[in-house]
């Protein structure tokens, strides 16, 4: 039986996002649903029988909530009614309030907390930010009411999105692109630590090249591969003026394979977010990442971080903003590589059984199954 049109829309995310593209999307496609994907980019495409369509517009700023919105309206009414729009951009709401106003099948992808992330973004006026985050705190309890399902990525914003129709989708890695930990033995690899992300002050950068020049000031040898784009790009000029930049390996943008590659030849994985309640419902997704790779981590103590890296012994949590601190940890985990390679195999024995992608989609599926049944 050919089963519904699924069309993932986004003002903001790149079509080949990896929670919308590698995951989601190409799940629903191995289900047997056709899958579309309306984001922004320079020009329509196929890649993998996914159909991605272009939206043109910003997808930063103030204007990816009117320019870029309105044609998402546009793009989105072309289509039958027959179609499951996935939505996953909070600005997106109005959109889907409309659309299920015409008919159509809507989910919510809450990718993270947007009423806490509003009150830090240094972009919108300060005393907009606190009725911002009330409105989209209502925006998103009126979601709960009228859309088809709502898909968060924690539990701790399903506690607050509660309802049968919420469900919790972790952003795990995927158990395909790691279905082995080959790589180069891990006592034999060079003392390279890695981060790759969006490379922000909030995600540690600072601290990162810092620590890494403290361990070489020290004689202790050690480079920093980082791999992602820099936000703002200001930021990247900012960063090669500190002393600690020469010990950089700087790859920019990565493909899943390049990323895969630098892991089985790094030594320590780094996941350094600060501690704020704007992450305080977040997984870093890398963290998950360097434990499928069998690498342990170096990672901040923050709550949800620590009921994962902590019983299962994976790495060593520290503070974020101490410098020392971090380049302490770095520094132990390359002096004892028993221990460390140890770690790191706890990190993927809990990848393997629990922490990949693959369960998630179970879940993914069970929602599709519901919204697209006739009687629902």
């Amino acid at each position: 039986m050919k089963r519904a049109t699924v069309v993932h829309l986004s003002t903001v995310h790149h079509p080949r996002d990896i929670r919308i593209f590698h995951k989601e999307a190409r799940t629903l496609q191995q289900a047997g649903y056709s899958v579309e994907i309306v984001a922004p980019g320079e020009r329509d495409e196929v890649i993998e029988g996914i159909q991605i369509r272009a939206l043109k517009g910003p997808n930063r700023g103030i204007r990816r909530f009117t320019q870029t919105n309105r044609e998402a309206w546009r793009r989105a009414c072309a289509y039958p009614q027959d179609v499951i729009f996935h939505l996953h951009d909070p600005e997106l709401l109005f959109v889907g309030f409309a659309l299920k106003r015409r008919g159509y099948r809507v989910i919510y992808d809450v990718h993270e907390d947007t009423p806490l992330w509003l009150l830090y973004q240094h972009w919108i006026p300060r005393l907009a930010r606190r009725p911002l985050s009330r409105l989209f705190a209502y925006l998103e309890q009126r979601a709960v009411a009228r859309l088809d399902g709502i898909v968060v990525a924690t539990e701790p914003i399903q506690k607050r999105l509660r309802s049968p129709r919420t469900i919790v989708v972790r952003n795990l890695p995927l158990r395909a692109e790691f279905a082995t930990d080959a790589g180069m033995p891990y006592a034999a690899r060079a003392p390279l630590v890695v981060y790759v992300g969006t490379l922000t002050r909030l995600r540690g950068i600072q601290e990162m090249i810092q620590a890494v020049a403290l361990l070489n000031e020290q004689g202790c040898p050690v480079t920093l591969h980082l791999g992602g784009a820099f936000h703002p790009p200001t930021l990247q000029q900012e960063m090669e003026r500190l002393p600690g930049w020469q010990y950089v390996r700087y790859a920019g943008w990565q493909t899943r394979e390049a990323v895969q590659q630098v892991l089985h030849r790094a030594r320590v994985g780094l996941a350094l977010i600060h501690p704020g309640k704007h992450y305080s419902h977040a997984y870093p997704t890398k963290l998950f990442e360097y434990m499928a790779a069998g690498i342990p981590v170096v990672a901040s103590d923050l709550p949800l971080i620590r009921e994962i890296v902590a019983p299962a012994e994976a790495g060593i949590l520290v503070d974020p903003r101490d410098v020392r601190a971090i380049a302490e940890a770095i520094r132990w985990l390359l002096e004892h590589p028993g221990e460390a390679q140890a770690m790191g195999q706890r990190g993927r024995r809990l990848f393997l059984t629990s922490l990949h992608w693959e369960r998630e989609a179970a879940k993914l599926l069970a929602l599709y199954e519901r919204v697209a049944s006739p009687q629902s």
